[in-house]
């Protein structure tokens, strides 16, 4: 197209810059935006934080089971003792008495 005056010029302009406008808008639409990326990132960590805060409380729960247990012995070797040191001092009252 020959350009011959300046108001051609500018209804090219305008034609130029309309079409532009569409494509840029059309290649928008086409590529994925970058906040439904961002939005599937986050719920990919989402998904990795839940995981690991399920084996943290599985791992919470095996450590106290395990205290548990070890407190339980303590305390049987601890009434055990208890007994056997009662037990010490009623034969030493029976000696004594007897």
């Amino acid at each position: 197209m020959e350009i011959k005056d300046f108001k051609q010029a500018l209804e090219l302009q305008k034609e130029l810059s309309a079409s532009l406008a569409a494509n840029i808008e059309k290649l928008g639409k086409d590529k994925a935006p970058p906040v439904a990326e961002t939005i599937k990132e986050q719920e990919q960590l989402l998904a990795q934080a839940r995981a690991a805060l399920k084996n943290s409380k599985k791992e919470k729960a095996l450590a106290a089971k395990r205290w548990e247990q070890r407190i339980q012995k303590r305390e049987t070797a601890v009434e055990l003792l208890q007994k056997g040191l009662e037990d010490m001092k009623k034969r030493l009252k029976k000696i004594e008495k007897g």
